[in-house]
């Protein structure tokens, strides 16, 4: 969800099992300015910047797959 400038939540998105959000602040200079909250119980995957690059230094066909996976 977002907030807007009078305090009101918006909800952007609801999430199920195996969706993402994020994914453009790994690859552009800006911070992820959502806001997420579980309804029940959940269980999240956090991967940073550095951490992914230096993931796809090691393994190059990484990089192919998150591509593959961005234009589905």
């Amino acid at each position: 969800y977002t907030i807007d400038e009078l305090g009101k939540e918006h909800i952007l998105y609801i999430l199920t099992s195996g969706m993402y959000i994020g994914e453009t602040s790994l690859f552009l200079n800006n911070k992820h300015t959502n806001f997420a909250e579980a309804v029940e119980d959940t269980s999240i995957c956090v991967i940073h910047k550095d951490d992914l690059f230096e993931l796809m230094d090691t393994h190059p066909t990484i990089s192919q797959k998150i591509l593959q996976a961005f234009r589905t």
